[in-house]
């Protein structure tokens, strides 16, 4: 999927934000199962309130290097951002 929501600051070179959908989107990596912070300015990983199996949910990465956003799932014990829409 073609979107841009990213900023225009703090991802890694080359950086194609241009924050076109308003998303504001930082490339805050994520967490792993270490506890360690993995992937910081390489790209930005939020979840998805859509479960894959019971122990996994479905989650949206962004790149530094596309305007594409990427679909995918893995355990839920990993530590990606969250972002809350008031109603």
């Amino acid at each position: 999927m073609e979107i841009n929501g990213k900023t225009n600051l703090g991802w890694h070179s080359p950086d194609n934000g241009t924050n076109k959908t308003g998303f504001s989107a930082l490339p805050d990596g994520y967490i792993n199962n270490s506890g360690e912070f993995v992937f910081l300015e390489i790209n930005g990983n939020w979840w998805s309130s859509t479960e894959f199996f019971e122990e996994n949910a479905y989650y949206r990465r962004l790149y530094y290097n596309e305007s594409r956003v990427g679909r995918f799932n893995t355990f839920k014990t990993t530590g990606f951002s969250v972002r809350c829409i008031k109603d």
